[in-house]
């Protein structure tokens, strides 16, 4: 994690994180990235069922480097390793913030009943995900649940979003939505995959731009005053 720190000045810098069985790993974890500079954790909710992880499969080359020095015995082309506790309670996340100064940004949530535990347990924002729908296949897009989520808990906590993020209208909905920040991944490996930095750096500018031409579009002047209304959800439509 240290090295990702390292050449990197600006931005906000979020450690994903998890609790582990071995809690000691997860508090080195936390010393570690409060040292090396970064601004927050990112709890994921996810349980992983390694029985049903077909669609994750570890190449031999595998290396869990942050917890290398835990885990130097372990096979990892295991499908079990490195496993986080399954055990783990809303009471485990009162449990991280107490070790750390940092933030801690619950991700995972769908609904609004785990929204209200999540900021009952201390959550300082709640990212809206279903972790690239690689967990599980039939859990809803995060656009459809982030509506109910902001109404439950944006009045607690600053609310996130990320999956499906492929365009500036699709980051325009989310926020017009309630999202206070939208979080991209796949586009940015992708871009990174072709051109390193600068396929990075095209593909936030391809974002801006796209973002920028939904708002002249739409009428609106201020990307933190974009009103709910000019969304209209499918099933409107359909009662035309």
């Amino acid at each position: 994690m240290e090295d990702l720190v390292t050449g990197s000045e600006t931005g906000l810098k979020f450690l994903n994180i998890y609790i582990y069985k071995e809690r000691s790993w997860t508090e080195n974890l936390v010393r570690r990235a409060e040292a090396a500079g970064f601004h927050g954790f990112v709890l994921g909710l996810a349980k992983r069922n390694p029985a049903a992880s077909r669609a994750i499969v570890h190449s031999p080359a595998t290396s869990y480097a942050n917890i290398k020095q835990f885990t130097q015995a372990v096979d990892p082309s295991d499908p079990e390793f490195p496993m986080p506790d399954v055990s783990v309670t809303w009471s485990d996340v009162a449990w991280l913030k107490s070790i750390t100064r940092l933030p801690v940004i619950i991700k995972g949530v769908l609904s609004a009943r785990d929204a209200i535990q999540a900021a009952s347990a201390g959550a300082d924002a709640i990212l809206v995900s279903n972790h690239g729908g690689r967990q599980f296949c039939p859990v809803p897009a995060p656009i459809d649940v982030l509506p109910e989520v902001v109404a439950a808990v944006g009045h607690q906590c600053e609310v996130y979003m990320d999956g499906g993020v492929r365009s500036g209208a699709n980051l325009f909905t989310a926020l017009a939505l309630g999202a206070k920040a939208v979080f991209v991944g796949r586009p940015i490996l992708w871009g990174m995959a072709c051109e390193g930095v600068q396929g990075v750096e095209k593909v936030l500018e391809i974002y801006k731009k796209d973002l920028t031409h939904t708002m002249i579009m739409a009428g609106v002047a201020d990307v933190n005053k974009i009103p709910s209304d000019v969304i209209i959800h499918k099933e409107k439509l359909s009662k035309l």
